[in-house]
């Protein structure tokens, strides 16, 4: 009697695309093959059936169309293997790059913050300063025409002050002119 499974399998094998594609497109919870976990052990495994001829596709060939695709994927995933221990170094380094990438990202990120908080504090202090400015230029006119108002002024007080004189000669003729009025 054939055992429970056999039934199933054959079925499976019978469908070669499906069964490579199942393989080959699907990860692991779907049925597909994680060929991640694959190890040295596994394929020094898969090397004796190599070595016996036991994977040939063209061994295979008498056998069925199932058995081509199955020897045909193994023999692909050993050389995906071994390309990929190649790659696994390159990929840590990649890894170990684009953490140091993000490091520095986020220190620039930051360091423009910090440029932009002092470029707007240098913008605001030159605000400020040009606000000074004006408003010591404003001072500096209202200066110049308070000065030009007293010198007009002591001009004026001096105009006046040769005048002082004058009246008080005027107000003693009109005091004397006043005395004699009566008489006159």
């Amino acid at each position: 009697k054939a055992p429970d499974w056999f039934a199933a399998a054959k079925a499976k094998l019978a469908r070669a695309n499906d069964l490579i594609h199942t393989l080959v497109t699907q990860d692991a919870k779907e049925g597909g093959y994680d060929k991640e976990k694959m190890d040295d052990e596994l394929v020094a495994k898969m090397q004796v059936f190599l070595q016996t001829g036991k994977i040939d596709p063209k061994v295979a060939e008498s056998g069925s169309a199932a058995l081509v695709a199955v020897c045909k994927w193994a023999l692909a995933m050993l050389t995906w293997y071994e390309i990929n221990k190649t790659i696994i170094p390159l990929r840590e380094k990649l890894a170990i790059a684009e953490a140091e990438y993000a490091v520095v990202s986020d220190t620039l990120a930051i360091t423009r913050a910090n440029l932009k908080a002092v470029l707007d504090r240098v913008q605001s202090l030159e605000n400020q300063y040009n606000n000074q400015i004006s408003e010591l230029k404003e001072l500096e006119d209202e200066v110049e025409r308070t000065k030009q108002q007293l010198n007009r002024a002591a001009r004026l007080i001096d105009g006046l002050g040769g005048e002082k004189g004058r009246w008080i000669e005027s107000v003693a003729s009109y005091d004397k002119e006043g005395a004699n009025i009566e008489g006159d």
